[in-house]
């Protein structure tokens, strides 16, 4: 086969003899590469012509046609010794060997061909001392194989560890420049420079490049060479080594795609990132970091720049605020705390009114990773935040309600003056943070009650909202009606109103019958009698009136059946139904409807009594709407 012909062809080459074939009409169909150094010609300068071209000179008295003509009619000639001039212009004598080719009808097809340097025409001094300076010079560079190109940077020999190494048959170099086998995915600069030092006989160290096997696998190849010239000083090629690069050039490549994989990862990133060496100068950014650098900044960050200096310059532009007032001693405090690299965010106002946040963290190999993101409408929102809050704290100062707010973890975030007169001498307790748990204790055990943990437990289940009523005397006499409700974010908001004078009032009530009428329809509460029976109004008081807009005729006519003043018209069955079973109706919220549609809460008390041998119920009731809507009203803006 061709290839097994090309493979027997380089050995011969390697062993100095050179061999070519002609066809019947004596024109080259194959040369050796070996062949080829011998007249400085190409494979494809050669192809088609003929032996005669070559004008070679036999030694003896026969002429090269001669001795051409005696082969084409079937004899070969053996040694014939031929002068021939090299591409140098010397001429030395070579042993030239012809065989006919014989096709099947004994007729001869054409010639194959040897030739082999004589040794006498080298002299022997010379000779021994090339041979002797080409092994030094390949012993000294060490490698996986030696090479040599001839004067015209063509290879001209390979070792066959080459071979063996790569697995590029050796064929597929001799007589050929670099640039012809060498793979497409080589670097243009390097292979430029390569080419100019071989133009100028420079020596070269580490060339790499790649080459591709018969099986198409990508082999990489590092080589150095050195010139070598004759006696004459003349030229004469190069001599070097060659070895495998491939697993160390995949690993360097691998290692520049992880590279390349991480700086493509730091652009997604969303804030500004740079990388320092441990003797802090400046190695990498992604884009990001130029919206946090000045844009007039007298030195640029470039690698190599160190993070004293650039810092200095940053400054000297005012890009940094408290910098910028000429404040040195802030300046050093913070280039410590950059060197320092503690992974602690600190935060920079700068002089165009922005703030950056920065976290400066050491790394493994010693670096700093210094990472920046803009955080001036954070710190915006922070403003309007606080201002939110000195709005909703005024306007709870404002009132006279006492109110609380807890977090979702029932932790107290605030409570206003009006709630601490409530419950003087726990001051202490009522700071953010406080449990709910704590303050219902401190409260209790502030206000002398002789069950603490009692009242804890009831207030634990009116959070709960498993406790009615949820009125409570927190010291004789004083009695608070709580409310409380959720926030959106899970946390309780609480308020307290003081109820004390409804239970006087009540209490003043059951003391007497004659002062009763008095207080009823002089009460600023709203109050009526209905019967038991059917829930017919007996008496009504004015605050009743004034309330529902009914006038007392309009609610006491016809039995006082015919006006329901309730939302839902079931309340007043079910007010019924609990006391006659027994129950009272203590602090309870109801909706009542005004004459003209419109609804509002009441929180009521509510008893049988006894009105001209009839049994009735005695309803007093306070207006809550107004409460309501101040609560709601602060719920929304704590939200």
């Amino acid at each position: 086969s061709d290839r097994k012909w090309q493979s027997m062809a380089g050995l011969l080459d390697r062993s100095g003899v050179h061999i070519w074939q002609v066809d019947e009409a004596q024109k080259f169909q194959f040369c050796s590469p070996g062949f080829l150094t011998l007249f400085d010609v190409a494979a494809d300068d050669v192809q088609g012509k003929s032996l005669e071209d070559l004008d070679w000179q036999p030694c003896d008295e026969e002429n090269w046609t001669t001795v051409l003509a005696r082969c084409r009619e079937g004899q070969k000639s053996v040694d014939l010794k031929v002068d021939i001039t090299g591409p140098d212009g010397g001429n030395r004598q070579y042993a030239v060997c012809l065989q006919p080719l014989l096709n099947e009808s004994k007729a001869v097809a054409g010639l194959v061909g040897t030739c082999q340097l004589e040794p006498a025409s080298l002299s022997p001094a010379t000779d021994k001392d090339a041979e002797l300076e080409r092994w030094r010079d390949l012993a000294n560079s060490g490698a996986d194989w030696f090479w040599e190109f001839d004067s015209d940077l063509r290879v001209s020999y390979l070792s066959e560890s080459q071979e063996e190494t790569t697995g590029i048959p050796n064929a597929n170099f001799i007589g050929r420049e670099r640039s012809d086998f060498t793979g497409a995915d080589f670097d243009v600069e390097a292979m430029a420079q390569h080419r100019a030092d071989l133009a100028a006989h420079r020596a070269f160290k580490d060339f790499t490049y790649p080459n591709h096997t018969p099986d198409g696998s990508l082999r990489w190849i590092r080589t150095s060479g050195t010139p070598y010239f004759d006696r004459a000083g003349k030229f004469a090629g190069y001599r070097g080594t060659g070895r495998d690069f491939t697993k160390e050039q995949e690993a360097l490549l691998a290692s520049r795609r992880s590279e390349q994989q991480i700086l493509d990862a730091l652009e997604l990133v969303p804030m500004g990132i740079s990388l320092w060496d441990e003797n802090e100068r400046f190695i990498v950014a992604n884009s990001g970091m130029n919206q946090y650098l000045p844009v007039d900044i007298e030195m640029p960050l470039v690698p190599g720049v160190k993070l004293e200096d650039f810092s200095h310059a940053a400054a000297n532009k005012g890009f940094i605020s408290k910098a910028s007032e000429g404040d040195d001693d802030w300046f050093e405090a913070r280039l410590l705390r950059l060197r320092e690299a503690s992974g602690e965010p600190f935060e920079n106002f700068r002089a165009d009114g922005s703030w950056v946040r920065l976290t400066v963290s050491r790394l493994a190999s010693g670096g700093i990773l210094i990472s920046s993101i803009d955080i001036t409408e954070l710190k915006q929102r922070e403003k309007e935040l606080d201002q939110a809050r000195t709005q909703l704290t005024d306007a709870l100062e404002s009132i006279d309600l006492g109110f609380s707010i807890y977090d979702a973890e029932d932790r107290l975030v605030l409570v206003n003056s009006a709630f601490r007169s409530m419950f003087q001498g726990m001051e202490h307790f009522l700071v953010p943070g406080t449990k709910f748990e704590d303050v219902a204790r401190a409260g209790a055990i502030a206000n002398n009650m002789e069950d603490v943990e009692g009242f804890v437990a009831r207030r634990i289940e009116m959070r709960k909202g498993q406790e009615i009523p949820r009125t409570i005397e927190t010291r004789p006499g004083v009695w608070k009606y709580i409310n409380e409700s959720k926030s959106q974010n899970g946390g309780t908001v609480t308020v307290w109103t003081d109820v004390s004078q409804i239970k006087e009032q009540e209490q003043a009530l059951r003391e007497t019958e004659s002062r009763f009428s008095i207080a009823f329809h002089s009460s600023p509460l709203l109050m009526s009698i209905s019967r038991l029976s059917d829930g017919g109004y007996v008496e009504v008081n004015d605050k009743f009136m004034e309330m529902t807009g009914y006038s007392r005729e309009e609610l006491l006519a016809n039995g006082g059946t015919e006006v329901s003043v309730m939302e839902d018209e079931q309340t007043d069955s079910k007010i019924r139904s609990k006391l006659m079973r027994g129950q009272e109706i203590d602090d309870m919220e109801i909706v009542m409807s005004h004459k003209n549609g419109e609804l509002f809460e009441v929180l009521i008390s509510g008893d049988i009594v006894e009105v001209a041998g009839e049994q009735s119920i005695l309803i007093i009731g306070m207006d809550f709407s107004s409460h309501r809507r101040l609560e709601n009203s602060l719920i929304t803006a704590k939200n």
